[in-house]
């Protein structure tokens, strides 16, 4: 096998070697996986065949990435089916229970978008401790103010 330009040159300061072998090493793995990782789908494939992995092993992970992924894909439909099957059968006694959510949510949604910078305002002091602190001693401080003109009686 041809070395690589880079690898020779300066072997020190790229590693290609150390990753090159650590790839290979994972590359049963990565590859048996790579059906469910979005975007290096394309990727991975190219990568297993830039560090020398064998066509045979190659194509036998590729195929049992391939069962694997397949009946995973197709028995999650098949029983997910069925739950929304039974859950359609049973809707009667939900579906008050659901149409309050819907309702909730759309409720939630039209003050969001007409509320929307207040809300965040007021829920941007539960995210931030120093201001919820600072807001919590002012409201100590009204109330201690307040107390002491109730009790003053003026």
């Amino acid at each position: 096998m041809a070395k690589l330009y880079w690898s020779e040159r300066r072997p020190k300061t790229l590693g290609m070697h150390a990753w090159k072998a650590g790839f290979a090493a994972g590359a049963f793995f990565l590859l048996l996986l790579s059906r469910f990782l979005y975007g290096l789908r394309t990727a991975i494939p190219a990568v297993c065949g830039a560090v020398g992995m064998q066509s045979t092993t190659f194509f036998i992970t590729n195929l049992a990435g391939a069962i694997v992924w397949s009946a995973l894909i197709g028995l999650g439909g098949y029983f997910g089916g069925h739950v929304v099957a039974l859950l359609l059968e049973d809707i009667r006694r939900h579906e008050w229970t659901v149409a309050l959510l819907l309702f909730l949510g759309g409720l939630g949604a039209i003050l969001w978008k007409s509320h929307g910078n207040d809300l965040r305002r007021a829920f941007s002091v539960l995210f931030d401790p120093e201001r919820l602190a600072l807001q919590s001693l002012s409201l100590m401080v009204r109330a201690k103010g307040l107390f002491a003109r109730i009790a003053s009686g003026s």
